[in-house]
């Protein structure tokens, strides 16, 4: 008689195991992935920072252009500083580019008015600005400071 090969295979104990950390491993996965989607929430003033944002009011008016540089004056209207301001310029194909006013707009201070300069990089010309405002506020739970741009209540120039 031929003694055949033996057949070993894992315990049934870990392979047990194996499936355990199999679906835990998973489970973390999942998790980090859907905090991707979910982000992390931001306040100001103790409340949702797209409360805050509803109630901004600002007037940005385009004083004088030449060539690409425009001169922008802003006016804070409302009751939320705002740290600085967003600038999307779109050409007529669709294209847009975001640009930084870096200059602070508080409440119940004088009409800031700056120049910046606004060009596509593809040399189209500019059919559309908008200016977004940005806040600074706090990453719920954490406390540490992150800008906002708030672009449901952006102007149109």
């Amino acid at each position: 008689m031929r003694r055949g090969i033996e057949k070993r295979g894992l315990s049934p104990v870990v392979s047990s195991m194996f499936l355990i950390l199999l679906i835990v491993f998973l489970a973390i996965f999942i998790f980090l992935w859907a905090q991707g989607f979910l982000g992390e929430k931001m306040e100001k003033f103790g409340e949702p920072i797209e409360g805050v944002c509803s109630r901004i009011l600002f007037d940005v008016t385009q004083t004088s252009r030449t060539g690409d540089t425009y001169v922008l004056e802003v006016l804070n209207e409302g009751d939320v500083d705002i740290r600085y301001f967003d600038i999307k310029v779109s050409d007529g194909d669709g294209n847009s580019e975001i640009t930084t006013f870096m200059f602070p707009a508080d409440v119940g201070g004088d009409a800031v008015r700056e120049s910046v300069g606004l060009a596509m990089n593809d040399g189209q010309d500019i059919e559309e600005v908008i200016v977004y405002p940005v806040l600074v506020g706090n990453k719920v739970g954490k406390g540490d400071n992150n800008v906002f741009t708030c672009v449901n209540s952006g102007a149109v120039i």
